[in-house]
């Protein structure tokens, strides 16, 4: 089970800028720019797998035996910021753990622990920071782009889907996982 604890509520591209892309000067449309730039972080957020702005996220998971005696639980959503907790439940209760080794598996950041078969708690921060200046530049460039369709195309259903220089764009972020 993987949620989100806290949302960033900054916008990853500001309604300024986004206005600037568009060459709009007037405030008639700044909400509908704003569910636009959510739309549009979100998409691309689900599509990368992973998290702009920074999320707090709470990973719970039953972990099996291994052979090694240790276990990973993958975090989804990279890049990974911080580890603030890691817990394993007992009889009544989760109790923090200390031992535990983040590390990178495949294109996802872990936890290796030192236990097997208990349910483990993470609660961890991830995305790229608290600004959208700390998104690279490409990716705010790929959302300014799908803002802008969804904006041009408001009044009919069709979206870009396979536009060509968006994906350039994401592409070197794409988190691919194994199956």
């Amino acid at each position: 089970m993987l949620r989100i604890v806290d949302n960033s509520h900054v916008l990853a591209v500001s309604i300024k800028k986004a206005k600037n892309f568009l060459r709009i000067d007037h405030s008639a449309d700044d909400q509908d720019l704003c569910t636009f730039i959510k739309a549009a972080t979100a998409s691309i957020e689900q599509d990368l797998g992973r998290s702009l702005m920074t999320k707090t996220f709470l990973k719970q998971a039953f972990i099996r035996a291994t052979n090694s005696g240790y276990a990973k639980i993958q975090l989804p959503f990279p890049p990974l910021l911080s580890v603030e907790l890691v817990e394993e439940r007992t009889s009544f209760k989760f109790e923090p753990l200390t031992q535990y080794l983040i590390s990178q598996d495949k294109m996802l950041p872990c936890i290796t622990l030192p236990r097997t078969n208990c349910l483990i708690r993470v609660r961890y921060k991830a995305g790229y920071g608290n600004k959208p200046m700390h998104i690279p530049p490409d990716l705010r460039h790929a959302i300014l782009i799908m803002v802008s369709d969804m904006y041009e195309n408001r009044s009919t259903d069709t979206i870009i889907p396979n536009n060509s220089l968006l994906q350039m764009l994401l592409n070197p972020y794409r988190v691919v996982t194994p199956i």
